[in-house]
């Protein structure tokens, strides 16, 4: 049976921007070096016969829609971003055979999720955002190899535990509560959010 790993390459690549050896002469070869490390250990956990990494397009549609989505988020003070890094990246991806996908117009989100709902097999999705939660199903699920002190993998079963609702209704959920990380606004309060979908089941 095939394993797929995909992966948020952003989330990656800002793990390895903040946790790399900050002795190195050659900051863009410890940053390529330590994404690398940090998805071949994803790899291992997830028992991957294949890689798939997704990274944001440049022009994300719903600036467009919302045009204060993520407007909030500044630069670092000394005006360093990890993804001055994202082209030589994307390179040495290339070279190692690692499949890299970047949409013009989509987030790394959306090709994961595009993702979930193509892919033959089991897939385990390398992320950290509460967004995915939404496609996850008996098939698919989350890893966060961040978490301490063990990574952590997140099944359907798992969802409702963290989330208080199923995969199915985190959309809703999440469009009524709103995100701060993005600067979308409440609408309503978590607590009622969750009396009112567990009453009537979605939006």
């Amino acid at each position: 049976m095939t394993r797929t790993l995909g992966v948020d390459g952003n989330w990656m690549l800002h793990r390895a921007f903040h946790t790399q050896n900050y002795t190195s002469v050659d900051p863009a070869r410890a940053i390529v070096q330590r994404f690398v490390g940090l998805v071949a250990k994803d790899a291992l956990l997830a028992k991957a016969t294949m890689i798939c990494v997704a990274f944001d397009g440049a022009r994300i549609f719903r600036h467009k829609i919302y045009a204060q989505y993520k407007a909030q988020r500044t630069q670092s003070p000394d005006g360093k971003s990890p993804y001055d890094y994202l082209d030589g990246l994307m390179d040495y991806l290339a070279e190692l055979g690692i499949h890299c996908v970047q949409l013009h117009q989509y987030e790394a989100d959306d090709v994961l999720c595009s993702l979930a709902k193509r892919v033959e097999g089991r897939l385990t999705v390398a992320t950290k955002d509460k967004d995915a939660y939404q496609y996850v199903t008996d098939r698919v699920t989350l890893l966060d190899s961040s978490c301490k002190p063990n990574p952590r993998f997140l099944t359907y079963k798992d969802i409702e535990g963290v989330f208080g609702l199923p995969p199915e209704q985190c959309l809703d959920l999440q469009t009524l509560v709103g995100d701060k990380i993005d600067n979308i606004p409440q609408l309503v309060t978590r607590a009622k959010a969750l009396k009112g979908l567990r009453e009537w089941g979605s939006l």
